[in-house]
């Protein structure tokens, strides 16, 4: 029982308060119990036969608000040919152009969203951009076109705050990044949407954040050192910023991260992720530190330089306490050349005196 308030006024009681009881399909009130009408269902019918074999027991849907003729009743095709068929065929044929367009383009929208894991509130709102798409766009344009699909999810996707890249998108769902650009643009100026703002490097710290598992703690310092980096990397695409955010932060905070895996999880090479650190090694690295963590970013340069100093100390006092190497005999190139010309001529007065004899 759903109790609730209804503007009419009981004729028994006078009383304001009903409560609808679904199952038996009346509207009661809570005073004194009067039936005051019958309840319309206005979900989709469901029922069930001995006979079928089908799990699903809807045999109606609900008004489609994304048609323009609201209804879109759908009969499946037997896996042979009769009746059933031909039926089917016939409603196939009653629905107009645009709507058979929409309800395709419905499907594929929910495919696409069931490979990328994304909600059905992104779902929903990817199946009315679409509607009205099909409902605006000039008759000659072409119609059920993959890229256009992956457009609309791109745009539902930014409209809703969950970014996504163009290149996730296209590698996700094998489309080319150049025809899905030319392909947002033209809904854009079909629908008349403003111009959204492009994505940065800030929309998708969360999502590869999550993929590298760290807290929410560091998620958030990450999110303030890519609010500085990114005025050092003009130009950059916004997943190499928010790799290069990830890699110093974490570096900061001595948390563990590899560079092949914030490279992976931003789905960049680690060749790109090296050549982004280089160029921020150039750069002063107070500048690249948030004005808050500067007092903590000099401490731990003054706890560095001591380590440094300590550990050149220790190996002076090794270098020290080692035993001076024994000195070697000395010999000269002269002396050498001396003792061999010795040896020849030795030779040669014993090798005469054995001719001789």
């Amino acid at each position: 029982l759903l109790q609730c308030t209804m503007p009419h006024v009981c004729r028994e009681c006078g009383g304001t308060r009903f409560v609808e009881d679904h199952r038996q399909g009346d509207e009661l009130c809570t005073g004194c119990g009067l039936v005051q009408r019958r309840l319309i269902d206005p979900g989709e019918e469901k029922r069930m036969f001995a006979d079928s074999t089908d799990d699903n027991p809807h045999r109606s849907t609900v008004e489609n608000e994304y048609l323009q003729h609201g209804l879109g009743t759908t009969i499946s095709r037997a896996p042979i040919k009769g009746d059933r068929s031909r039926i089917s065929r016939i409603t196939d044929h009653t629905a107009t152009a645009n709507d058979r367009n929409i309800m395709h383009g419905i499907q594929e929208l929910t495919h696409y969203c069931n490979l990328l894991g994304l909600s059905s509130r992104i779902l929903a709102k990817s199946k009315k951009i679409y509607s009205e798409f099909e409902k605006n766009r000039p008759k000659f344009t072409r119609g059920r076109d993959k890229c256009t699909y992956v457009a609309v999810l791109y745009m539902a996707c930014r409209n809703e705050g969950f970014a996504r890249s163009y290149k996730e998108l296209a590698q996700v769902l094998n489309v080319d990044v150049k025809q899905l650009r030319k392909n947002f643009a033209r809904l854009q100026k079909v629908l008349d949407a403003p111009q959204t703002k492009e994505i940065v490097a800030t929309d998708l710290i969360p999502r590869i954040c999550s993929r590298l598992k760290l807290d929410y703690r560091v998620e958030s310092i990450v999110m303030e050192f890519a609010a500085v980096i990114q005025e050092h990397m003009v130009g950059k695409r916004p997943n190499t910023v928010a790799a290069a955010s990830i890699k110093h932060a974490c570096d900061f905070l001595e948390e563990d991260r590899l560079e092949k895996d914030v490279a992976e999880m931003s789905g960049i090479s680690v060749s790109t992720l090296r050549i982004a650190m280089r160029a921020l090694n150039k750069i002063a690295p107070i500048e690249l530190v948030p004005d808050r963590y500067h007092e903590q970013f000099r401490e731990k340069q003054r706890k560095a330089e001591e380590e440094k100093a300590r550990r050149a100390k220790r190996r002076r006092s090794k270098k020290k306490a080692a035993p001076a190497p024994s000195a070697a005999p000395s010999s000269s190139f002269s002396s050498q050349r001396v003792s061999v010309g010795t040896i020849l001529i030795t030779s040669r007065t014993i090798l005469m005196k054995i001719l001789n004899q």
